[in-house]
């Protein structure tokens, strides 16, 4: 227990949560789940219209992104 709480305070893992942070913050992240595809597109299951409709819309973007 004591390695993974040395791990879990590592410099290492303290600098990944500090970048991850500030991506939260510019992708302006306000609830969960949000999805954001190739850094582009912003999805909530409340913007896509629903939970199914999301599961669809980010496979649509993740096709269109991927071409």
């Amino acid at each position: 227990m004591a390695d993974f709480l040395a791990k879990a305070n590592s410099f290492t893992v303290d600098t990944k949560m500090r970048q991850d942070d500030a991506l939260i913050m510019s992708y302006m992240v306000d609830r969960t789940p949000t999805i954001i595809v190739n850094g582009k597109y912003r999805l909530t299951v409340d913007s896509a219209g629903g939970p199914d409709k999301l599961v669809e819309l980010v496979k649509w973007l993740v096709a269109k992104e991927s071409k």
